[in-house]
This record gives C-alpha cells, sequence and structure tokens, in this order.
C-alpha cells in the first residue's frame, strides 16, 4: 500500500463531513498538483466562507471529477480522455473514486520520480 492510499483510507473516515473532508481534498491536491486540479467554490456576495463545489483533477488520460450536491452529498465521476478530449464520464462510488485517483497518482509519481517527494509532502502532511 503506497503512502497516498494511506492518506485516501484516512478520507474516507471523515465522509460523515462533506464539507470538511471536500476542503481538505481540494487544498491538498490543489498544492500538490497546481497545474492539474482545478476547484470551484461557490459565490455568495455576504459570505466569506466560499465552500468547494467542485473539483476536478486531470491526468492525460483520466480526469477525476467531484461535485457537492445539496440533495445528494458528493457524487464522484471518472472521465476517460482521448487527445485533451473528454470522451466519457461514469458515476461512481467517492471510496471507487479515491481508489482510482491514488493508482493513477501512482503512475503518475512513477513517471516523474523528481516530483514524487515534494506531492507526498503535500498529500500527507
Amino acid at each position: 500500500m503506497s503512502d497516498f492510499d494511506l492518506a485516501a483510507a484516512s478520507w474516507r473516515k471523515d465522509l460523515q463531513n462533506d464539507d470538511a473532508m471536500l476542503e481538505a481534498l481540494a487544498a491538498r491536491l490543489s498544492q500538490a498538483l497546481p497545474t492539474m486540479v482545478s476547484v470551484e467554490r461557490n459565490f455568495a456576495l455576504r459570505n466569506k466562507n466560499r465552500k468547494v463545489q467542485k473539483l476536478t483533477v486531470q491526468f492525460k488520460d483520466q480526469h477525476f471529477f467531484l461535485k457537492k450536491d445539496p440533495s445528494f452529498g458528493i457524487s464522484a465521476e471518472i472521465g476517460k480522455v482521448v487527445g485533451n478530449i473528454c470522451l466519457s464520464r461514469e458515476a461512481c462510488a467517492f471510496n471507487d473514486w479515491l481508489t482510482h485517483l491514488s493508482q493513477q497518482l501512482n503512475v503518475f509519481l512513477e513517471q516523474h520520480t523528481n516530483k514524487r517527494h515534494a506531492i507526498e509532502n503535500f498529500l500527507l502532511n
């Protein structure tokens, strides 16, 4: 089990609080992978607490989407990408989403060993 797998397992424990888990995940991933992660927050004029509404992590051949749904909690999807075009999206359980993200991140880190230490520090500390 990789270090990121352990971090993903700890996030699973926090599923009772979707907002806090989504905020933590967005913060860690956007710091570790700034060019690959986009975060959309809600907009409220009088509200300084702009909560994460959408999180997207983009790898070369897969995109990972999380969306905060007021009725259903967090919805997770994984998209198949070819030539920078997302051809399909498949809904999945959040735990499956984390597992697939973990696997894809490990592949990415194997290919980019020079970034591995910095990314692991952001995700695990």
